[in-house]
């Protein structure tokens, strides 16, 4: 006798259709995260991992002048808003001015107070940019900056010097900076007759490249800084401080966990996990395709970044050694910075709360702790320097 086979159960046009469409949504979202991945990784690469600064631009033009204070006209080329509160320099080819207290401002004018450091005064009509230094390169004449060099493995690095004392301080600036990000601090500290160097390391416009010739977030950059390290203790320095301004931070904290001799290590809204920091500046600096971002798609982007640029996060990841941490270090990090999240600071001041020191700066937005409260940053600076120095 045959048997009975029964049917296949019917499917329904719906259920096709509702199954048809779920994968082709799973396929969609997939392509999604593979382009908007590749999108973030190709943006690491370009914003974070090149050693290209950017050429100032002018950002505001003199709309109007009445004793004390100026009004300035935003304009659409600007790089920072000009009614950003703190202590700023404007620059022309003809002058130089020192901006302060924002007196008014509007949608595209801002009045600030000001005093005329260098130059002519001030006349309407004149285009300029703001400067971070708030001071013209020839003020740091009068304190002994000169310019110089340093032998890296690479070979002769430039650097800022000043000379002074058997103290050391060797500063190390942002990736998207250059050595002069250091002058408000050097001039500070030039009144304590410490020894001073603001140096440039690999990739650096106008120094020697590596094969890479990327930002590594101190993984290859600290090579160059034992290098200046090793000729300030050549050169007679009793005692080292390092000092690292964001991602220059990370080039710090690298040669913090290989030297222990250094005397201490000041960090200026360090870089000191450089993936979360990448991560973080994706999520709120950068408008993903679509108009959006997902948290997934940003951690595909870091991994093909690492493929394409072979980072090596792991390393870079100097919060995550914490716990080896055997040097003083002051932490300064303005609240407000987008690049280098201060959430990364306040973990390893409470890994570490007996070598770490953290001050954060309200209302600080990326680069800007020392514009926005100058008077904290160097006392505090001061302050941690001097405790240290025995005489």
């Amino acid at each position: 006798m045959q048997r009975y086979v029964p049917d296949a159960p019917r499917t329904s046009l719906m259920g096709r259709a509702v199954r048809t469409l779920l994968l082709l949504v799973v396929i969609a979202v997939l392509a999604w995260h593979i382009a908007e991945g590749w999108s973030i990784a190709t943006w690491i690469g370009e914003d974070y991992l090149t050693a290209t600064a950017p050429s100032p631009v002018a950002d505001a033009a003199i709309i109007g002048i009445e004793a004390d204070r100026v009004t300035l006209r935003q304009l659409a080329t600007a790089d920072l808003d000009v009614a950003t509160p703190g202590v700023f320099g404007f620059a022309t080819e003809d002058f130089y001015l020192r901006l302060g207290e924002v007196v008014s401002y509007g949608q595209t004018d801002v009045t600030r107070t000001y005093e005329t450091v260098e130059g002519a005064q001030p006349v309407i009509g004149e285009f300029g940019h703001l400067d971070l230094m708030a001071r013209p390169w020839s003020a740091l004449e009068s304190v002994g900056l000169y310019e110089a060099t340093y032998t890296g493995p690479l070979g002769e690095m430039d650097q800022l010097a000043i000379d002074g004392s058997g103290t050391w301080v060797i500063h190390v600036h942002d990736h998207l900076a250059g050595p002069d990000q250091a002058v408000p601090l050097m001039a500070a500290l030039a009144a304590t007759g410490v020894s001073q160097r603001s140096i440039t390391y690999r990739n650096d416009p106008g120094q020697p490249s590596d094969a890479g010739g990327r930002f590594t977030f101190g993984v290859e950059e600290r090579d160059d800084l034992e290098a200046a390290v090793a000729s300030a203790r050549a050169s007679g320095a009793e005692r080292v401080f390092l000092v690292g301004y964001g991602t220059g931070g990370a080039v710090v904290m690298a040669q913090v966990y290989r030297d222990l001799d250094i005397t201490g290590a000041i960090l200026d809204s360090p870089a000191i996990d450089a993936e979360n920091a990448v991560d973080v500046a994706v999520s709120t600096g950068r408008t993903g395709l679509l108009g959006i971002t997902a948290g997934t798609a940003t951690k595909l982007g870091s991994v093909l970044a690492a493929v394409r640029y072979d980072v090596d996060w792991q390393t870079a990841n100097y919060l995550s050694r914490a716990g080896q941490l055997g040097v003083p270090v002051l932490v300064i990090h303005a609240v407000d910075d987008v690049d280098h999240p201060v959430a990364d600071s306040r973990a390893l001041a409470l890994e570490k709360p007996e070598r770490v020191r953290l001050i954060e700066i309200e209302d600080a937005g990326t680069g800007l702790a020392w514009n926005t409260d100058p008077a904290l940053y160097e006392s505090s600076v001061l302050e941690f320097v001097d405790g240290l120095v025995v005489p």
